[in-house]
């Protein structure tokens, strides 16, 4: 170092010429001097040339930037900092000799980096740091202890990672980091949030407390920006809350309570799809219908079809009394529902009811092993019979001597919903004469139904098979048709 300072006290001299000329002596080569710009391109090794416009010294070497010239600067305290290009040998624990040059460049490969030192370095040496993965990538390289506000570097295979920093006497503290990445690449070191501008944007990486750094940016009133935390796939049933200051979006079910309904029906039930219930009539007289809309009550779709008989209309079992009915010889069941077929007759359930127990009032005219069974079916919403309510059927056996016998109806008194109805019914006997009467819970007592007057009735195809009291009724009713000619019908049990 000293000899480097000796050749450049005497080469300074020429700057009070202008310009040095070539002198030789025995063994040594040609000493130069002048302006930066009249250096030669090359040189041999020995020569230096100070340019007295600079005061930069250049030495010849062997090899070198620019052609085969060696640069030194002049440096504060007496001493000098190197430059040029220093190829560093990769081992575990790199070591970066500021005094040999100002430029390193090294290559990442089998060997893993632990631990790495800069040492040597000048006060106000700059330095620049190429730090290159190999074919493979993803190697990883801990910066220097004493080289600062560096960013992390590419671990793209092959790319560069180009880092310049100013050495202040304790710390390099780095100025620009790059790649050399094909693609746009912006990196740096995190911070804390800076100081909310007067114009614009400040823009910063972010420190995390769960490592890493989000992108941030504040504007001229503090407010700040993030970028979003991006992921792969999202979680079922839910959605995005909010995002946080870090930009990561927290997510929460989807609950009924934060739903806000208006009047829209563009997601209303259809006969084609599942949906919303529409909007309700605010009428108590109408019933939603199963083509969606709003209509009578027991109308069905449309408001009507079905048969076409006398005394068609639908019949309400709570029309006529509030007390015991009477009952006498036009109570008995329709000699049409025996011998195995299926007769039924259409009502009313106004409210949600229970099927309670059904009893023989009195002796018939049959045997003691005839059957009379019954069945609870849906209507259709067409006002035609559906399917068999579950639970519903029961079977009274034996109609001679016997009096007031009580049955269960159904193995657990099933309870129906207000609406329409089919009470169904087959006899072994055709001349037995069966008589039944409802009760309210358990005895004979209480408000009942009245009269069955004027129902819709019908005939089924299916028939009955009879076996005592196991007896059922099909599940439903086929091709029923219409009977327009019947006896006043008997009392039967629809609630309890």
């Amino acid at each position: 170092m000293k000899t480097r300072w000796f050749i450049a006290t005497i080469l300074l001299a020429c700057a009070w010429r202008g310009e040095c000329q070539p002198t030789k002596s025995a063994g040594d080569q040609t000493k130069l001097g002048g302006p930066a710009a009249k250096r030669p391109v090359n040189c041999v090794v020995g020569q230096a040339w100070l340019a007295t416009d600079t005061g930069v010294l250049s030495y010849c070497a062997v090899s070198g930037s620019p052609g085969t010239w060696q640069t030194l600067t002049t440096g504060g305290g007496g001493g000098g900092s190197a430059a040029g290009l220093c190829n560093v040998t990769l081992t575990a624990t790199p070591v970066f000799d500021a005094s040999t040059c100002g430029v390193f460049a090294l290559t990442l490969g089998a060997t893993t980096v632990t631990g790495s030192t800069l040492i040597n370095a000048q006060a106000g040496q700059e330095l620049t740091f190429i730090i290159t993965q190999d074919a493979t990538g993803g190697r990883a390289f801990p910066w220097p202890a004493n080289v600062t506000h560096v960013c992390a570097i590419s671990q793209a295979p092959g790319v560069s990672t180009i880092v310049s920093a100013v050495y202040n006497g304790s710390l390099a503290n780095a100025t620009d980091c790059a790649t050399t990445d094909a693609a746009t690449l912006i990196s740096g070191p995190t911070r804390n949030a800076p100081a909310t501008p007067s114009s614009g944007l400040n823009c910063w990486f972010d420190t995390l407390s769960g490592g890493g750094g989000a992108l941030k940016c504040k504007d001229a009133n503090g407010a700040v920006r993030a970028a979003v935390l991006t992921a792969s796939s999202g979680t079922p049933q839910q959605y995005v809350t909010y995002i946080d200051a870090d930009g990561v979006p927290q997510t929460a079910p989807v609950v009924d309570g934060g739903l806000s309904l208006s009047d829209v029906t563009t997601n209303n039930a259809t006969t084609a799809k599942h949906g919303f219930l529409p909007k309700l009539p605010g009428d108590p007289t109408k019933c939603l219908l199963g083509d969606g809309t709003y209509g009578a009550c027991g109308t069905g779709g449309g408001g009507g079809g079905g048969f076409s008989m006398s005394g068609a209309g639908v019949y309400s079992p709570f029309s006529g009394t509030t007390s015991i009915p009477p009952y006498g010889p036009n109570d008995t069941f329709s000699s049409s529902g025996v011998s195995g077929s299926i007769e039924c007759y259409q009502w009313v359930a106004p409210f949600g009811i229970k099927l309670g127990d059904l009893f023989t009032v009195s002796g018939g005219n049959g045997t003691a092993n005839d059957v009379l069974a019954f069945a609870v079916y849906q209507d259709s919403g067409s006002n035609t019979v559906a399917s068999k309510v579950s639970n519903s059927d029961v079977a009274i056996v034996g109609n001679t001597a016997v009096q007031y016998t009580e049955v269960p109806w159904g193995s657990t008194h099933p309870f129906l919903f207000a609406g329409v109805y089919w009470m169904c019914w087959s006899s072994s006997n055709a001349s037995g004469a069966w008589k039944s009467e409802p009760t309210w819970g358990s005895g004979y007592a209480g408000g009942v139904p009245g009269h069955l007057t004027t129902p819709r009735r019908v005939k089924c195809s299916n028939t009955v098979t009879y076996n005592g009291s196991s007896t059922t009724l099909p599940s439903s009713c086929t091709t029923p048709s219409a009977v327009t000619s019947f006896n006043n019908p008997p009392y039967v049990v629809i609630a309890q």
